[in-house]
């Protein structure tokens, strides 16, 4: 829309605690609830999984509802929008 700017959340805004989730062996940080999802998109992930075409894939609606951000979660496949961050997860992308 034109003339309409985008409303972010300031720094008053209270997060959880500061942490770290390991992604395809590389630590990353993040906050303690926030999504796997925003954990990895906000650390520049956009590839989560490769659909059966063979084209990368990633977070659509990020409400859980279309599937394209399952990820394997310290072993399990899980939605990464629906996952919350905690310290010491393990989180694989098929890439």
């Amino acid at each position: 829309f034109h003339g309409v700017t985008a409303m972010r959340i300031g720094e008053q805004a209270e997060r959880g605690a500061a942490i770290s989730v390991e992604v395809n062996g590389t630590d990353l940080p993040g906050f303690a609830g926030e999504s796997l999802a925003a954990l990895m998109l906000a650390a520049g992930i956009t590839h989560f999984r490769t659909s059966r075409g063979g084209t990368p894939r990633a977070p659509f609606c990020n409400m859980g509802t279309c599937g394209e951000c399952y990820v394997r979660v310290d072993g399990r496949q899980r939605r990464a929008c629906l996952v919350p961050a905690a310290e010491g997860m393990k989180v694989c992308t098929d890439d």
